[in-house]
């Protein structure tokens, strides 16, 4: 069985280079971030959820999130936190995380999350009268699509089922130590997500930190951004774990 999770940067179904490298990798099951159109051929052997992504004014995007699986079946959930502030952004996050069953053609069943982060805060505004005290990082001052993922994995049981929890979540450890200035609190994000269990395949693979975003300034490829993530129970089917840098 394949994998792919990819931020495909806009892909249209006009635009041949990302789908025909999809079409080349062949995957089982695909969760994949902007993408603007998914052409029409893919529709005889794929099932697929697609949701167009909210902007910071709540106004529908031209890229959305997709989930894909050959020759299985999908069905879209919805995941829902305890607290009442939380599904509100869930909400206002509408299209930039996406939640479904899968069951690949082998009759294996996952649950899949289709992550795309924001690159912007949750307006503070909004939060004025909420106790987000257990919620927010420790060493950022903001609220973002990263916290309120957590907040929402922490009521599943992680531990039943194949969970696969995967996209760009516009963060990464470097930007810690490498930004004078920019969003503190990358590696937190990373901890609170091993600290529920759930295992980032890029770094358990490589034992190291894999860099999946080229600079658009330059070109230098140091930041990971896409972020795959799974439950202990898929660890023992890996077979490799790879990345591929976006060049269209």
């Amino acid at each position: 069985m394949r994998v792919i999770t990819w931020n495909m940067r806009r892909a249209t179904n006009k635009r041949h280079e990302p789908w025909d490298y999809f079409n080349e990798r062949s995957p089982d099951l695909a969760i994949l971030q902007e993408v603007t159109s998914i052409p029409e051929d893919l529709e005889n052997n794929y099932d697929q959820i697609y949701q167009r992504a909210l902007g910071k004014t709540g106004r529908e995007q031209a890229f959305g999130n997709a989930i894909l699986v050959k020759n299985g079946q999908l069905s879209e959930t919805k995941l829902l936190s305890e607290k009442h502030w939380i599904n509100v952004e869930l909400n206002n996050l509408g299209g930039h995380l996406l939640s479904a069953k899968a069951q690949v053609h082998s009759g294996i069943h996952f649950n899949v999350l289709a992550i795309h982060s924001p690159a912007w805060a949750i307006d503070k505004e909004r939060l004025k009268e909420m106790d987000v005290s257990d919620v927010k990082l420790a060493q950022n001052p903001d609220i973002w699509g990263t916290e309120i993922l957590w907040s929402v994995l922490k009521n599943q049981d992680l531990s039943k089922g194949n969970w696969i929890v995967t996209g760009d979540l516009n963060s990464s450890e470097t930007f810690d130590y490498m930004w004078s200035r920019g969003p503190r609190g990358n590696k937190e994000i990373l901890d609170r997500m091993k600290a529920l269990g759930l295992i980032e395949m890029l770094r358990y693979r490589k034992g190291k930190l894999e860099p999946t975003f080229r600079n658009t300034t330059g070109g230098r490829v140091i930041h990971q951004l896409d972020h795959l993530f799974v439950g202990h129970k898929l660890i023992d089917s890996l077979m490799g774990c790879g990345r591929k840098v976006q060049d269209f």
